[in-house]
């Protein structure tokens, strides 16, 4: 199922937006009439049966998505960029002309299919600026926010729970739910709720679980929802976060902590308090006392830190936990410390077994080693020139000498390629984990970047409009072999070899090339809802092997 995520990484800087919203979607799909009797119930004596898919059935989303997934994929293959929740779809395009192309072909398909189309909730017109699935996304500014109506409502419930001194514990949960809504379009929501959820949690136990008991609404669930009165009319959500500025790594044991920042080592003993700690504390004292060492004269900045501890980490990248009262109160100071000087903090993991010591031991997991086939990668070397670094890659699998890892790696030039710039003077080469596809596809747009990429044939997929838009070149279809992938040093070859298909794509972020390259491309007469026709040239030699984006063909050679 798409999401707002997904949505969010299609938004790019001045795109337009619309919307359809899809008229009782759920009764458009009728139930075969031997399955009706599955969906009895009774109402004032009488046995009634659903003769189409009934809401509020448990599956009912699920089969709703997958029946519309080939229609998102057809308009797809078509270039139009597209996010399709539930009724619910988001169509986006780089001009006004595009948009207006996109909503006028997904809505002529959507009637021809018996859709009923809800007018006064489709959005038909473009605009840099819609509401979708409940917050405002704009593409000028590149934030989210929430509507004004939505901020007023939940203002008014924060305000009546703060006048109390005792609720029902539904009360407070209704409440909850509401500050969870505005976590997609509120940067730091996620610091001033926890409170509320750890008292409710507490509560439930001591009423066993019944809701309709009453709780104390405590002096720090006041707080919190002071702040939600006072700060959510201004908070926002920014959509593309720049790139970190520098990196840091930090460590801690039970006898005191360390950190590293650039040059330079710092160190220091805990006190007698502080010892008493548990470790995962200890080490997200670490950090909090790192930054506040290295960064207390920064502002305007993006850090990335390093540590060894997954609970830290956690904490720190989701602002805060309800497992532990003392882990959430450390990152709340910690981040109330970044907000006041615009720092902006992300924490990545480095287990302790890839120190420098335990290289040579280290262990390596199998199913990340996947490395496509060298006499393929050179028949690509071969067309497009060979690529100055590997962005996903590890000392065994490595296409080039020049190569960053996932993790730490003895002969990594850099770890973690998303916490780098991609130059736009030096040719990357990205096989990238699929579910990071579209993320790889927003860098190369952010960075200006020109890259050798290898993705699979999925036109289900949201990104794959966007892949079209960026391609300099036509696309090679990779040959089905048993061992395209394998794991260097053993006889594994992928499990889904038979399954995949694969294409390797000369991509660029930079909007002058893709253009030079679409004008050389034919113009398209593909119309939705037509089987591509076969070709006696090898370039269409079956369904999928063409594709479409801005109005032209795009030919998917063979390599």
């Amino acid at each position: 199922m798409d999401t707002f995520e997904m949505a969010l990484k299609l938004v790019k800087p001045n795109c337009f937006f619309s919307s359809i919203d899809l008229r009782h979607a759920y009764y458009s799909v009728p139930i075969a009439e031997e399955h009706q009797k599955l969906l009895r119930f009774i109402w004032k004596n009488t046995i009634f049966q659903y003769t189409c898919l009934p809401n509020g059935l448990l599956s009912a989303p699920r089969i709703f998505t997958k029946l519309m997934k080939p229609v998102f994929a057809t308009l797809r293959q078509f270039g139009y960029m597209n996010v399709a929740y539930i009724d619910d779809s988001l169509l986006l395009g780089d001009t006004e002309d595009e948009c207006i192309e996109n909503v006028q072909n997904t809505n002529d398909l959507m009637e021809w299919l018996g859709f009923i189309i809800h007018e006064r909730k489709s959005v038909f017109k473009p605009a840099k600026q819609i509401v979708f699935l409940g917050n405002i996304i704009d593409s000028v500014s590149m934030t989210v926010v929430l509507p004004k109506e939505k901020v007023e409502k939940i203002v008014l419930e924060c305000q009546n729970l703060i006048k109390k001194n005792v609720a029902s514990i539904r009360l407070v949960a209704h409440v909850i739910g509401l500050l969870i809504s505005t976590l997609s379009a509120v940067d730091f929501g996620h610091l001033y709720y926890r409170n509320l959820e750890i008292e409710k949690i507490q509560a439930l136990k001591f009423s066993f679980g019944n809701f309709d008991q009453n709780m104390t609404i405590t002096f720090a669930m006041k707080a919190d929802l002071k702040w939600w009165v006072e700060n959510l009319h201004c908070q926002k959500r920014v959509i593309n976060r720049k790139n970190p500025d520098f990196s840091m790594t930090t460590d801690a044991s039970l006898k005191g902590w360390g950190a590293l920042f650039k040059d330079q080592k710092i160190q220091g003993r805990w006190n007698d308090v502080e010892q008493t700690y548990h470790i995962n504390v200890l080490e997200l004292l670490a950090i909090s006392y790192t930054l506040k060492a290295f960064c207390k004269n920064y502002s305007d900045i993006h850090v990335k830190i390093f540590c060894d501890n997954s609970s830290a980490i956690a904490y720190v990248n989701n602002m805060g936990g309800i497992k532990s009262k003392q882990m959430n109160e450390i990152t709340k100071l910690l981040w109330v410390w970044c907000i006041e000087r615009n720092i902006w903090i992300s924490v990545e993991h480095i287990p302790g077994k890839y120190n420098a010591a335990d290289v040579e031991s280290r262990k390596i997991d199998d199913h990340l080693e996947w490395m496509l086939d060298k006499q393929v990668f050179h028949k690509l070397v071969e067309i497009w020139g060979t690529p100055d670094h590997d962005l996903f890659a590890s000392r065994l699998n490595c296409q080039v000498k020049s190569f960053s890892s996932w993790k730490p790696d003895p002969e990594a030039v850099f770890v973690n390629a998303f916490s780098i710039l991609w130059s736009d003077e030096v040719f990357y080469y990205l096989f990238p984990p699929f579910s990071l596809i579209s993320r790889c596809l927003q860098k190369v747009q952010k960075d200006s970047a020109e890259v050798l990429m290898i993705v699979p044939l999925w036109p289900t997929q949201a990104w794959y409009p966007v892949l079209l838009e960026m391609l300099i070149d036509f696309p090679k279809m990779l040959p089905r072999k048993k061992r395209l992938l394998s794991i260097p040093g053993t006889e594994k070859i992928h499990p889904l070899h038979n399954q995949l298909k694969f294409l390797a794509c000369r991509l660029s972020g930079k909007i002058w090339k893709t253009k030079a390259f679409q004008t050389r491309l034919p113009k398209s007469f593909w119309r939705l809802g037509e089987t591509v026709r076969k070709s006696n040239t090898q370039l269409m030699s079956s369904n999928g092997s063409v594709s479409v984006v801005k109005g032209k063909l795009i030919h998917f050679n063979q390599l």
